[in-house]
């Protein structure tokens, strides 16, 4: 469930893609200042800790880690890295390529999307979300997780909100169904008036 605040973000980035190249890629360089703050929320959240929880853990103070998670602070690397051990994660440089390639989680899949757990893991079973073999935990392909979140995007724009996750997963279905050989054999058929239509 979204919060006030994911609500004006939101609402924020789709101003921006709206407004054109300038109002973009302000949004752009506000968007990477607080990237580090939402991934330290989301970890901790993920590892089901309290602030205070991961204060006592990893030996800073419990108001540096609510400005961090603010982005009220920049914090040092020796912060982040203290900060990152109990979570299972490190600090390093990921180059905007190695950052595209990488999965996305499920959970965090969810909320981009605006989706339940359950829905992406039954998505993913259905075949509208790709995962990435052999990856555990599960994670999506960006590039399948950036189609579905466009097809969204488009039936909420038009005012479908009742109807939009059936309408997607009727649409992703029919475009996975016309991906089949036979499928493709018989609309050419049809194309080139071997078949007629019942």
């Amino acid at each position: 469930m979204a919060t006030k605040f994911d609500d004006y973000i939101h609402e924020v980035e789709q101003e921006a893609k709206a407004g054109g190249p300038e109002a973009l890629a302000r949004w752009d360089a506000f968007n990477a200042h607080y990237a580090m703050a939402r991934e330290v929320r989301e970890l901790r959240k993920q590892h089901k800790l309290t602030q205070k929880q991961l204060a006592a853990v990893s030996g800073i103070n419990q108001g540096e880690i609510s400005r961090i998670e603010r982005g009220q602070t920049n914090p040092t690397a020796t912060t982040l890295a203290a900060l990152l051990a109990p979570l299972g994660a490190r600090l390093g440089v990921v180059t905007r390529e190695g950052r595209d390639l990488a999965g996305v989680p499920v959970a965090q899949a969810a909320r981009r999307l605006g989706v339940s757990v359950p829905t992406v893991r039954a998505w993913i079973a259905r075949g509208a979300l790709t995962a990435i073999e052999g990856s555990s935990p599960v994670e999506i392909e960006p590039e399948s997780l950036r189609s579905v979140s466009r097809a969204l995007q488009e039936l909420r724009e038009r005012g479908v909100d009742r109807e939009w996750l059936q309408a997607l997963v009727d649409y992703l279905d029919d475009r996975q169904a016309r991906q089949r050989p036979a499928l493709k054999e018989g609309l050419a058929q049809l194309a080139r008036g071997e078949l007629e239509p019942a």
